[in-house]
C-alpha cells in the first residue's frame, strides 16, 4: 500500500500528521484537554479565562472539546497565581492582549521569511551535524529577546519616569516614505517589500544607535521616543541623511516631525496630545526636512550641533495654528 493510501486508511494525511507534530513540539505531549479542565486545574471561573482566551486572540472552544495542550493549562495555571498575588484582571488581561498580538507579527515575520518556511517545511535529515529544527530554535530565541526587552523596558522606565510612572517626558517621533501610497500602487509587491524592509531595517539601527526606542512600525512610518531632545534630533537628522539623501526612483525618501512634553506610556505604545503632535509636523513636513515643535526648538536653541528656524504658524488638525519650526544639522 502507497503512503497516501495508508495515511487514508488510518484517517489522517501526511500533513495531519506533520501539523500534529508541529503541534506537539511547540505546545507539549499528546495530551489534550477540554476547557473545563484547564479552568480547573487552574482554579478560575468560565468569565474570566474566557475574557483572556478572547484577549489572546482566539475563539471560544465549544464546551467537552479537547483542544487544549498542557502548555495552555500551564500558562493559565501561571496567569491565575499571578491573579492571586494581587495583579488585576485588567491589567493581565491589557498586558496579555498586547503581548499576543506582537507575538502574532512575530509568528507572522518567522513563517513568512522563505527560508525560514522552507527548512520547516522540508525533510531534514536529523542525524545530519547541521541539522537544526527552526521552530525549536526560534522558540528558544524568542524567549531570550522576550527577557531582554524585559529589562530593557525595566531601566527604560528608571531612567524616565520620575515621580509620574504612567507620563513622562519624551521626545516623540514619526518618520514616514514620502508619496507612500501612491507609489505602492505602482511598483510590484516584491519592489514594496524590499522598500518597507529598507525602512524597517534602517529605521531601527539609526533609533537603536542614538539611544532612542523605537514604539511600532505602521506600515510606511516609524514611531520612536528619546529621553533627550537633543538625543531626538540626532535620531531624525541622520535617518533624513540616511533615508532621503539616496533616494532614487524606488524610495523617494523621508520626512520627519519631532514633539517633546509628557506621554502615556501604556501597553508598549505611548500616547497624548504630543503624539498627535508629532504625527501632525510629520504631515506638514517637506520632503527631506525635519519639522520640531516649539519645545525642542527651545531645548537645542544653545546646542551648537544644531540650527532651528522658525516658520508661520499653520493651523494643524486638531490642535490648532502651531508654531513651526525646522532642524538641521549646523554647517562644519
Amino acid at each position: 500500500m502507497q503512503d497516501d493510501e495508508a495515511d487514508h486508511a488510518n484517517g489522517a494525511s501526511s500533513t495531519e500528521r506533520w501539523l500534529q507534530g508541529i503541534e506537539t513540539l511547540l505546545l507539549g505531549g499528546d495530551e489534550r484537554f477540554t476547557a473545563e479542565e484547564v479552568r480547573a486545574a487552574a482554579g478560575v471561573d468560565e468569565a474570566w479565562s474566557q475574557r483572556l482566551w478572547r484577549a489572546i486572540g482566539f475563539p471560544e472552544i465549544p464546551p467537552g472539546v479537547r483542544a487544549l495542550t498542557p502548555a495552555d493549562r500551564e500558562a493559565l495555571t501561571q496567569v491565575a497565581a499571578l491573579r492571586r498575588a494581587g495583579l488585576g484582571d485588567d491589567d493581565l488581561v491589557n498586558v496579555t492582549r498586547t503581548a499576543s498580538l506582537a507575538m502574532a507579527r512575530i509568528a507572522d515575520a518567522v513563517t513568512a521569511e522563505s527560508t525560514v518556511w522552507a527548512n520547516v517545511m522540508g525533510a531534514t535529515d536529523e542525524s545530519s551535524p547541521e541539522h537544526v529544527d527552526p521552530l525549536a530554535t526560534f522558540d528558544s530565541l524568542l524567549a531570550y529577546l522576550s527577557r531582554r526587552q524585559l529589562l530593557a523596558a525595566v531601566l527604560w522606565r528608571t531612567a524616565t519616569t520620575g515621580d509620574d510612572l504612567d507620563w513622562p517626558n519624551l521626545a516623540v517621533g514619526f518618520a514616514d516614505i514620502v508619496g507612500y501610497t501612491e507609489l505602492s500602487q505602482q511598483l510590484p509587491g516584491d519592489d514594496i517589500a524590499e522598500l518597507v524592509g529598507r525602512f524597517d531595517s534602517v529605521t531601527s539601527d539609526v533609533v537603536a544607535d542614538g539611544g532612542g526606542r523605537t514604539v511600532k512600525m505602521i506600515g510606511d512610518a516609524v514611531l520612536f521616543t528619546a529621553e533627550t531632545s537633543a538625543g531626538a534630533c540626532e535620531i531624525a537628522l541622520t535617518l533624513s541623511a540616511r533615508l532621503h539623501a539616496d533616494r532614487d526612483a524606488r524610495f523617494p525618501g523621508i520626512r520627519v516631525g519631532l514633539a517633546w512634553g509628557p506621554v502615556l506610556a501604556r501597553f508598549g505604545d505611548v500616547y497624548g496630545p504630543v503624539v498627535n503632535l508629532a504625527s501632525r509636523l510629520v504631515a506638514a513636513a517637506r520632503p527631506g526636512t525635519v519639522l520640531v515643535g516649539a519645545e525642542i526648538a527651545a531645548f537645542v536653541s544653545d546646542d551648537e550641533r544644531f540650527v532651528t528656524r522658525s516658520l508661520r504658524a499653520r493651523r494643524l488638525k486638531g490642535l490648532g495654528r502651531v508654531q513651526l519650526h525646522t532642524l538641521r544639522r549646523a554647517d562644519p
